[in-house]
């Protein structure tokens, strides 16, 4: 799940096609300035696996204060894990 902080008390949960979750993926990189060739390599196919085998959301959602009581629960309703 990818948080996309909204001024809205209401959360909007979005399964992403594994195109539109790759890219999501690759703008959230685990080390900022990476620049070895290997490792970006790596970074770059075990994301194109994770897209294609792994749901991946993007959650609109409140940032807060004040917060939604229900907001987890109400997150795991939205992609079928309550």
């Amino acid at each position: 799940m990818i948080p996309v902080p909204l001024r809205s008390p209401s959360a909007q949960v979005k399964r992403l096609t594994p195109l539109a979750a790759w890219t999501a993926l690759m703008q959230a990189p685990r080390v900022l300035g990476l620049r070895d060739p290997d490792l970006l390599r790596t970074e770059f196919e075990t994301c194109s696996r994770l897209a294609q085998i792994v749901p991946v959301y993007r959650a609109e959602m409140s940032t807060g204060p004040p917060y939604e009581p229900a907001v987890g629960a109400n997150l795991l309703a939205a992609v079928d894990l309550t």
